[in-house]
């Protein structure tokens, strides 16, 4: 159960329902059993691998409603009576399926989910394939401690940027996943790359994203 929640949140786009993951997850994998998902989603949010927000306190800005009804509306469009919680991906997301890799990718595979499934495949990313670049990062205890320092930085500097609450919010969790994975035993380059490369698709190179670039890609 827990490999196939983690392999639908894996299309997930930014902020998503209950009810409209338990609807995707029907549609790929047939109805849950309630008790083991009402429990498995439960362990997620718990540990971080999934992270609430709620509408009215957290402010939410362009978050789109998947309605079961109605399609996709803007939240600003509705009265959210029924529908006051919205999750999003969490710092934890990332060592969770890093240590699920095997069984996320054969549950993404039973459910057809193939754009899961491509993206699973390309783990550990090779940056030489949107860099052009051979990849040579040696992640020494002297790369470590300065990518710690940047993304400690960073998690400041998210609340300067020009970002949406959700953007913000995405952003907040890569660093934080980045973090996790970089303070591991054995951290994985290539698992801090994608994050890193996703920070940089929203916020573009500038302050501490430039920094990640730089030492991550030249290194």
């Amino acid at each position: 159960m827990k490999a196939r929640l983690l392999a639908m949140l894996l299309e997930q786009d930014s902020f998503f329902t209950d009810f409209g993951l338990k609807r995707d997850f029907e549609q790929a994998f047939g109805e849950p059993n309630s008790q083991e998902y009402s429990t498995t989603l439960a362990a997620l949010k718990a540990n971080d691998t999934i992270i609430a927000f709620d509408v009215e306190a957290d402010g939410l800005d362009g978050v789109i409603l998947d309605h079961p009804d109605h399609g996709q509306i803007d939240l600003k469009e509705c009265s959210p009576i029924t529908v006051d919680t919205f999750f999003a991906i969490g710092p934890s997301f990332a060592v969770e399926m890093h240590q699920d890799l095997y069984s996320v990718s054969e549950a993404a595979a039973d459910g057809g989910l193939s754009e899961a499934l491509r993206l699973i495949k390309l783990l550990p990313i090779d940056s030489s394939k949107w860099t052009g670049e051979h990849r040579a990062l040696r992640f020494t205890p002297q790369v470590q401690s300065k990518l710690l320092l940047i993304l400690e930085r960073a998690r400041a500097e998210v609340a300067q940027l020009q970002l949406s609450n959700a953007e913000a919010a995405r952003v907040a969790a890569y660093v934080e996943s980045a973090q996790l994975l970089a303070e591991l035993p054995d951290p994985e380059p290539d698992l801090i790359r994608l994050l890193v490369q996703r920070i940089l698709l929203i916020v573009g190179v500038v302050g501490f994203a430039g920094d990640l670039k730089g030492l991550l890609w030249t290194n």
